[in-house]
């Protein structure tokens, strides 16, 4: 008994002195770009550079990450808009625009799920259009007009203001949100002139705000993805409230365009000053070995996936 006691004190020890030696180590893969080339950037793999004479923006990782999309610059009377590649470089699929498609400049682009891509594209100050295709088949599969187009975390909902055709006068241009082409808010028989003034951000465990104002009152409004609960923060003491992002906690930081940073607690119902975040310089510190296979050119750290892993 006495040395079944001692090999199980041993066994603790050792196990305590290895568990707290362990530390939690992120592991990225990054894409960097120019204007006319891409480096994507494996951790433990030599770095896969890339080239495109028609312009590389906004690539982004599927996913899985086995593959990667980036949209090209827009032409008149040329249909290439996206192009799908792998992890070695080589073409997958090509993406193209509608013949009779508006769309002249790409505003974001991302993946709906490992089988979908988007983008939304610009075509005049109050309309965008949303565009999606199978990434497999390359066919379009959804096309809608609106703005501010934003894709839930899990690829389920698509949230957007509704379509208003460009010079609409007030009220005719007053702000409605939809979520997979349904009126979440306002409810029916609000009446009252809406504006948005924040975009659309989802929250990772599917919360969707935006910034609305009514008269003179602004309001942070967040809505269940289901639209089972509809929640406002009134930002009282806020001017010119314009961007939104959530916060690991659940809040929501308020960019002003005064420069200053605001959080609302949603759940307390309360608004309060937040600490501004120091911007990563990412962007600007290319390692050296990207920095050499694009010669010596400035590279933007577009797109990034990161995993954790215990090292000693």
């Amino acid at each position: 008994m006495q040395l079944k006691n001692t090999i199980l004190l041993a066994a603790v020890v050792l196990t305590t002195a290895f568990g707290s030696s362990l530390k939690a180590q992120p592991t990225c893969d990054r894409l960097w770009a120019t204007e006319n080339e891409l480096v994507a950037e494996h951790a433990g793999t030599v770095p896969v550079t890339m080239n495109d004479t028609k312009g590389i923006l906004m690539p982004r990782w599927s996913p899985s990450g086995d593959r990667i999309a980036y949209a090209h610059r827009l032409y008149v009377n040329d249909p290439s808009a996206l192009v799908i590649v792998d992890n070695a470089g080589r073409r997958v699929q090509s993406l193209q625009l509608p013949a009779d498609s508006p769309v002249n400049a790409v505003q974001q682009l991302n993946w709906r799920d490992e089988n979908h891509v988007f983008i939304e594209g610009h075509v005049n100050p109050s309309t965008t259009v949303y565009l999606e295709w199978d990434a497999t088949t390359g066919q379009l599969v959804a096309e809608k007009a609106g703005s501010w187009f934003a894709v839930s975390p899990d690829g389920r909902f698509v949230a957007q203001q509704a379509h208003v055709p460009h010079g609409a006068p007030p009220p005719y241009d007053s702000a409605v949100l939809l979520v997979n082409d349904q009126r979440v808010y306002p409810v029916a028989g609000d009446e009252s002139y809406h504006r948005f003034t924040g975009g659309l951000v989802w929250s990772p465990s599917g919360q969707l705000a935006t910034i609305d104002l009514v008269g003179d009152v602004t309001e942070v409004v967040v809505l269940t993805a289901d639209v089972s609960r509809i929640t406002r923060v009134p930002l009282a003491g806020v001017t010119g409230a314009r961007a939104l992002s959530w916060t690991g906690g659940g809040a929501v930081n308020i960019q002003t365009d005064r420069g200053e940073t605001w959080q609302a607690d949603v759940p307390a119902g309360k608004v309060h000053r937040g600490q501004t975040t120091a911007r990563s310089s990412e962007t600007t510190q290319t390692p050296q070995e990207i920095q050499r296979r694009l010669h010596g050119v400035p590279a933007h750290a577009e797109d990034s996936r990161c995993r954790t892993r215990a090292v000693q």
